[in-house]
């Protein structure tokens, strides 16, 4: 008998070893950095006219840490490298946060997105609780050009579909938002639910399962499902569902992503407004992938 226990006690701590509780916790002096390489495909149809756009984006975000404490982490935030590309049978509209197109007023304003920082509150779980600061990170950037109220009220439309406080919340969550709030073990799942901001609006329920386990990082497998958001209220609304697969590679010591791979799809209904004030209804399906890699750098 005493055998028994002795066994069962070393089978017990052995598995307890195996466990591992991820969290996010970054070092005070250090810089962490989100660098997305995105592509999408989004194929619809207007009135019976097939439109296909694709386009290619940069979003690289420093984040500083200010505050760290067992309830919630605080970081100063900065657009550093920003890049749009989108192409279509209409054309080409191209924004380049290195290299500003001076001669346009949208181009100009792009490229001053990055000169101002802003806040970001994650709680362990890396979950996004507040952004604060955005407007300051717009304002700065329309101060460089002089527009009328209605040109301004549009570029902020675009704007805030990308690079608002939502978008922003909903673009780092992506591989953030993916931690467990428990230790777990090789093979355990757990589930997230949130907005989903990104590309389509909707609400996003996300199951993650523990792959792999090694001595300074884990994998970390997702398979998610969206479906449209009864409650979003926006310049379009959005009759969309789909399916999101992820795939990180996760420090351990930080809970910060290595680097990950997001794919996506979806399909669905937007319905969009008019210029005579009535709506259309937009068919469209949308296909992407996102490249993440992070990186944690001494101050």
């Amino acid at each position: 008998m005493r055998v028994f226990i002795f066994i069962s006690a070393l089978l017990f701590s052995a598995c307890q070893k195996d466990r591992v509780m991820l969290k996010l916790q970054p070092e005070m002096g250090n810089s962490y950095w989100q660098k997305a390489s995105t592509i999408t495909t989004l194929n619809q149809n207007i009135q019976g006219q097939a439109i296909d756009i694709q386009t290619e984006y940069i979003t690289d975000i420093r984040l500083i840490p200010q505050v760290i404490n067992d309830e919630e982490i605080v970081m100063s935030a900065q657009f550093r490298d920003l890049r749009f590309n989108v192409e279509s049978q209409f054309g080409r509209i191209r924004f380049d946060s290195r290299r500003p197109d001076t001669s346009d007023f949208a181009a100009i304003i792009f490229s001053r997105l990055n000169q101002t920082p802003f806040t970001v509150q994650f709680s362990p779980s890396g979950s996004v609780d507040a952004i604060t600061g955005m407007d300051d990170v717009m304002d700065n950037a329309y101060a460089a050009v002089n527009m009328s109220a209605q040109q301004r009220a549009e570029v902020k439309r675009m704007l805030d579909d990308v690079y608002g406080p939502k978008a922003i919340k909903s673009h780092l969550e992506m591989s953030a938002a993916i931690l467990p709030n428990k230790k777990v073990a090789v093979g355990d799942s757990w589930t997230v639910e949130a907005p989903y901001h990104a590309n389509v609006k909707g609400l996003a329920e996300h199951t993650y399962t523990l792959k792999e386990h090694r001595r300074e990082s884990v994998s970390i497998q997702g398979k998610s499902t969206v479906k449209p958001d009864p409650n979003y209220r926006g310049a379009n609304q959005y009759d969309v569902s789909g399916s999101i697969t992820s795939y990180f590679n996760v420090d351990i010591a930080t809970g910060w992503v290595r680097s990950g791979v997001v794919e996506i799809s979806f399909q669905g209904t937007i319905t969009t407004k008019n210029p005579d004030g009535g709506t259309i209804d937009i068919p469209m399906t949308l296909n992407g992938k996102t490249e993440i890699r992070a990186e944690e750098l001494a101050m």
